[in-house]
């Protein structure tokens, strides 16, 4: 009889089931280069984003759009950035990240380089 080979990271989930999960307030402010995750709550507020639920990869593109209009304009509040979306639509926020030198590639290589990050992560006992 032979013996089934282990799994060398059985503690890690496959990247599907990560992605599928949705992420916390906590790991996207790791994934926005280690920022404060208070910050990340109230700019999930401003947008419209309930409280306290996971994020999935078209709430963080929501988040990395206010990002890029943080970096345009730094003293502007997260409403002003409401209204202007709320009037201009879909086109302001590309044209957002598009001034800001962002594209929705680069957010998306920002959520797979933290789940491949977080695959390769030992968990601490």
């Amino acid at each position: 009889m032979r013996r089934r080979p282990k799994d060398p990271l059985p503690h890690l989930p496959p990247v599907i089931e990560v992605d599928s999960a949705g992420f916390t307030r906590r790991e996207v402010a790791e994934m926005f280069g280690g920022i404060d995750p208070s910050i990340i709550s109230k700019d999930c507020i401003a947008i419209g984003i309930t409280p306290y639920e996971p994020l999935f990869k078209k709430d963080i593109w929501r988040l990395y759009v206010l990002a890029c209009y943080k970096r345009l304009y730094p003293y502007a509040s997260r409403n002003s950035f409401v209204r202007l979306c709320k009037d201009k639509g879909d086109a302001a926020a590309l044209a957002i990240v598009h001034i800001a030198g962002g594209s929705r590639e680069d957010c998306d290589d920002l959520i797979d380089r933290f789940i491949a990050k977080k695959q390769t992560k030992p968990l601490l006992v």
